[in-house]
């Protein structure tokens, strides 16, 4: 029997929690969605179901693999919680979280029923849409990325079919995806859910480093599904040329330039949300921004590829020369575009080395390697400053909360929970002077006026200098981060056969002449000892040496 047949949807009148499911909206290897109702309100009900690793035995569901049951656990805690942080952030760019329960053996998330006018239906209806119709539409979407990012939330299933119209001709962002973090069956390791057409480069293995900078490569991809009216080209096959927005009618300069260098393959190239919301329109107000797209007027839109500007060299150094440092980010650079709070660019791979095996390595060795659910992102946020009104003079002003979000974590590493932010320490109350005698007879002073104290945040204007060496300081934190992590996974990591250097799974896999296996894993060339043997190392996604091979 196939792993859908014993994994079918719920049926009409099945029961999760206090819902009862009116019908089936869709599914796919992960989350069966469904038209649910408790008898007050209809909302969409989402079960978590990963067919290849779960069955449904009644109204239970089971695992297939007994030995994956602290697995499934990890997952479907890491979901719930997922839910409950983004029903607390509240935006209008976010379908509602309603509620979020665990039944039968796995997970449920209920969302507000949205609409069901999706991007991807009215270009499947109309073709590619006018980009004065669906940009301006997708500010509230900006807005909650940008609340959740500030919280180290990353929503990582943005796609076209999960970009909803509500009736006000606004966009909301109709669901989430699932994975916080890599899960690791003992089968499979899940590192994607979401439709491959639209992830980002990073998504495709489980040593890729998820962040802020994956929603952004998802949301720019479905820009272009629908202004194009075709998915565009993936990252991982353009070779580094980058994504021309070039349509008939021509985009905002500015607007241009967020979309293309949303697309970059590197993460850390792409710009933040923040970054889109100065360059983005306002939304259109009122029921008359979901007239019918005017997709078929005005010429044929054209996605074009910019050719590669030259040939990259394969290098015909042999691996045996020597490397005096380890591989290190390198800083932003100056002239970036910044925000009050900028997001940490991932740690760039380092011209690809040359790295010989330490004396010490064993060619006999068969080191194994231990693999668990990896840590999930977590985040805390501060308050944005209200007005303040008295019906007394006002006192002195607070000082002015920073609105803008904590920086983001570098793709590079995966932290288990982001540094919670401290406001600005509360400014000590001037000492109260001795109260004045007071004449019971004297007239009562007039009244003093309403006084309304409004707080605004002020241009914080940095010195690039310092903040290319703090942007260095952080990469090269991450980097760390990153290589002790792997450690802590591994019996013997590949750093500790190359001289103790601070190389990860990710430099390794960018030096020349490693060799990338279909499931992730690495084969290095063959490297000579200082005992003048030759040896090749296999090395797994945790940087974890599996086999070292002698010649």
């Amino acid at each position: 029997m196939s792993d859908a047949a014993d994994c079918a949807p719920l049926a009409p009148g099945a029961h999760a929690g206090a819902w009862q499911v009116t019908g089936l909206i869709g599914r796919d290897a992960f989350i069966c969605r469904y038209r649910a109702d408790d008898g007050r309100r209809q909302a969409v009900l989402h079960e978590l179901l990963p067919q290849t690793f779960v069955r449904r035995d009644g109204d239970a569901v089971q695992l297939r693999d007994a030995e994956d049951r602290s697995t499934l656990r990890w997952w479907l805690r890491n979901y719930l919680d997922k839910a409950a942080a983004l029903a607390a952030l509240g935006q209008p760019g976010l379908a509602r979280v309603l509620d979020a329960f665990e039944a039968g053996g796995t997970g449920y998330c209920v969302l507000e029923a949205a609409g069901d006018d999706s991007v991807a239906a009215r270009v499947r209806r109309h073709g590619a849409l006018d980009w004065h119709e669906l940009l301006p539409a997708l500010r509230p979407v900006l807005d909650a990325l940008a609340a959740a990012h500030a919280q180290n939330l990353v929503i990582r299933d943005i796609a076209p079919a999960q970009l909803v119209w509500r009736p006000d001709g606004r966009l909301v962002l109709a669901g989430f995806g699932p994975l916080r973090a890599p899960v690791r069956f003992r089968a499979q390791t899940i590192s994607c859910t979401a439709p491959l057409a639209y992830a980002a480069p990073e998504e495709r293995h489980a040593a890729g480093s998820v962040g802020p900078w994956t929603d952004v490569h998802a949301l720019a991809a479905s820009c272009a599904y629908a202004l194009f009216g075709r998915v565009p080209p993936d990252a991982t096959r353009r070779d580094g040329a980058p994504l021309r927005f070039a349509l008939a009618d021509p985009l905002p300069a500015a607007l241009r330039a967020v979309l293309e260098a949303s697309l970059a393959a590197d993460g850390g190239e792409r710009p933040q949300i923040t970054t889109w919301l100065r360059a983005w329109p306002a939304p259109a107000a009122g029921p008359a921004a979901q007239a019918a797209p005017a997709g078929s007027g005005g010429g044929v839109p054209r996605l074009a590829v910019a050719a590669a500007l030259g040939a990259i060299a394969v290098g015909t150094a042999v691996w045996l020369s020597q490397q005096a440092n380890a591989p290190s980010p390198a800083p932003a650079a100056a002239g970036a575009p910044e925000t009050a709070a900028t997001a940490a660019a991932p740690a760039t791979a380092p011209e690809p080395a040359t790295p010989t095996a330490a004396s010490g390595a064993n060619p006999d060795a068969n080191p194994g390697a231990d693999s668990g659910p990896a840590e999930a992102e977590a985040g805390g946020g501060a308050p944005t400053p209200e007005a303040r009104v008295a019906s007394e003079p006002a006192p002195a002003p607070p000082a002015a909360a920073a609105a803008a979000a904590q920086p983001m974590a570098t793709p590079g590493t995966r932290r288990a929970a982001a540094e919670p932010r401290q406001d600005a320490p509360a400014r000590p109350a001037p000492a109260a002077a001795a109260a004045p005698a007071v004449d019971p007879d004297a007239p009562l002073p007039p009244p003093a006026p309403l006084a309304v104290t409004i707080t605004t945040p002020t241009l914080n204007v940095a010195d690039p200098a310092a903040e290319a060496e703090a942007e260095r300081r952080r990469r090269a934190a991450a980097h760390l981060a990153q290589l002790d992590a792997e450690k802590a996974q591994c019996s013997t990591h590949v750093s500790e056969l190359l001289g103790d250097r601070a190389i990860t799974y990710a430099d390794l896999a960018a030096m020349r002449g490693v060799e990338r296996l279909d499931d992730g894993r690495l084969r290095t060339p063959r490297l000579r000892t200082d005992d003048d043997r030759q040896v090749s190392l296999l090395v797994d996604t945790h940087g974890c040496v599996v086999n070292i091979r002698r010649y």
